[in-house]
Formats: C-alpha cells, structure tokens, sequence
C-alpha cells in the first residue's frame, strides 16, 4: 500500500468515526433541543444568507448540542473535501468514486439541516435517522476492506 493510499484510509476512517459522533449529535438535537422561534436567520428572504446566519448562530449561540452538532458538520464538510483531493492525488478510481459519493452526501446532508434552522423546522424523522446509521455503518465496511 503506498503512503498515499495509507494516508487517505486512516483519514475515511477518522471521517466514518466524526460521522458517528455527528449521528449521536443529531439524535441528541433531536430529542433534547428545541429551537427557538426566532434566531438569526430565520425566514431569511434569501437563502444562503439566512444558512451562514443561522449556521453561525448554531455554532457560537445555540446550546452545547446544537453547537456540537454544527461544529462536527463543518468539520465533516472539510474532510470530505480533503479526502476528495487525496483520493484524486492517490489516482485510485474506486475510492475517487467513493469520496465523491460521500462529499454530496454530506453536503446534502448540511443544506437540509441549515434548511431546517432556517424554516423553524423541527424535524424527527427517526427513518432518516435510521438510514444514517446504515450508511456509516456501510462507510465503515467500505473503509475496512479497502487496501
């Protein structure tokens, strides 16, 4: 295995592990937070607009679980973009695909939780919890059987 492809396996394993603690972040907003009926961003009229507020109100304003939630999603957000560059870098198509699949699915992912601060929406779909769990748990065979 060369130091590239060592490099981009330890770091899609760092990144299914963050992806779990931003699943357990996510149930625990779920159950245990509920967001105000104002805060910066809502029913912004323009979109993106109303998302970098009421992200940044999420992460520096928004209780410890909320702020983890968003912070662990940024996080994320800038794995996958690192994890895209180093797969490209490594040349290996499977895992080009792959980190591609994962970088839209994340940042999905975001959009509609950013959509959510910014509707006032609060949301439980335990199904949409449920699927989350089985894609990590899918990333991580991925991950484990690579290299």
């Amino acid at each position: 295995m060369s130091r590239r492809s060592a490099v981009l396996r330890h770091g899609q394993l760092l990144a299914v592990f963050v992806l779990l603690l931003q699943y357990l972040a996510g149930m625990a907003v779920n159950l245990f937070v509920k967001l105000p009926d104002q805060h910066p961003g809502t029913g912004a009229s323009e979109y993106f607009g109303g998302v970098v507020a009421g992200v940044s109100w999420a992460v520096l304003s928004g209780g410890i679980l909320l702020t983890v939630h968003a912070v662990l999603g940024l996080l994320l957000v800038l794995m996958s973009a690192g994890l895209l560059v180093l797969s490209v870098r490594a040349g290996e198509r499977g895992q080009i695909r792959a980190c591609s699949v994962a970088a839209l699915a994340i940042v999905g992912a975001g959009f509609n939780g950013a959509a959510q601060l910014r509707e006032r929406f609060q949301f439980h779909d335990h199904g949409r919890t449920l699927g989350t769990g089985c894609r990590v748990v899918r990333c991580w065979a991925f991950c484990s059987r690579q290299g």
